[in-house]
């Protein structure tokens, strides 16, 4: 392929991914750059000049070329739409082997060593909504200087890191994605067997320049979006650039057990959450998230 040849990409993920009846005004969306992409091996933290050759990504280990470390390019279109007010845009890498460098349009956004957590960086600044962009990524096996932001003092230290490792390569999907500023960002669910009870956590950040007070409607759903249960809403104020969290218990005596045989059956629930502005009018962020209900714990020696 034409290194100089524009993909053709197309959004296929959208956060809305259950028949509710409200969705946000600026719903999440995703946009997939996986495909044939362009690979040169060199060790220089410079992009090279030449040497480049077609590879799609991810990388499958038999047809990565890399052996201890190089680059990889793409040129892309961001559809205009996925761009406004109120949206953070972010490359999302679900696996890079083991020092990832990724620099947007000739801007560095920052780098991430490891190969087991996937990580974003923000691009809202740097992407060009509309035009054609370009993604460079450098990646680097794990030695002395690559295997932590702080250099090993011993070489057989780096052993730790590349023991589970191979190759150095995009060797998972990528992803840019559009999120609201003000949005959910984690949930921790715990449900209890034992209290016929269900706890969640929401966490919520704010990436705008102001404060905001929000309410945060949480609640629980069936497939097919029937909601069984209201956890509740909680108004509270994030400030700019900061995050809240809020807490919602409420007892669920009916629920189905997620299980085998006398222990339930393998259904999943949904927690729906939702980010409201002041006057409850619009609906900044919607975030779903998939659990079975089901706790372990221990009594005595058992």
């Amino acid at each position: 392929m034409d290194g100089h040849e524009m993909l053709r990409l197309a959004i296929v993920v959208l956060n809305v991914i259950m028949p509710f009846e409200a969705t946000a005004v600026a719903p999440r969306t995703s946009l997939c750059l996986n495909g044939m992409w362009e690979v040169a091996v060199s060790e220089a933290e410079t992009p090279p000049a030449n040497g480049w050759r077609p590879l799609r990504v991810p990388v499958h280990p038999a047809d990565n070329p890399l052996d201890q470390a190089g680059w990889f390019r793409l040129r892309f279109r961001l559809p205009a739409e996925m761009a406004g007010e109120g949206r953070r845009l972010y490359l999302h890498f679900e696996k890079s082997i083991h020092h990832t460098v990724v620099w947007l349009n000739r801007t560095r956004l920052g780098e991430h060593y490891g190969f087991r957590l996937p990580f974003m960086l923000d691009a809202t600044m740097v992407v060009k909504p509309g035009e054609d962009n370009l993604l460079e990524v450098f990646t680097h096996a794990a030695d002395i200087r690559h295997s932590r932001p702080v250099p090993l003092a011993d070489p057989a230290h780096a052993k730790a890191y590349t023991r589970y490792t191979s190759k150095p390569g995009i060797a998972g999907d990528v992803w840019l994605k559009t999120l609201p500023a003000l949005r959910v960002v984690g949930v921790q669910i715990v449900p209890s067997v034992r209290q016929n009870s269900l706890s969640v956590s929401v966490r919520v950040v704010n990436d705008g320049p102001s404060p905001a007070q929000v309410r945060i409607v949480s609640g629980v759903h069936e497939p097919g979006g029937h909601r069984c249960l209201m956890l509740g809403e909680r108004e509270v104020e994030v400030a700019a650039a900061g995050e809240a969290s809020v807490h919602f218990a409420q007892p669920f005596p009916e629920a189905k057990l997620w299980g085998t045989g006398r222990y339930g059956a393998p259904f999943l629930y949904t927690l729906r959450t939702e980010v409201k502005d002041q006057d409850r009018s619009n609906i900044t962020d919607v975030h779903v998230e998939r659990f079975g209900f089901r706790e372990v714990w221990i009594e005595g020696t058992r």
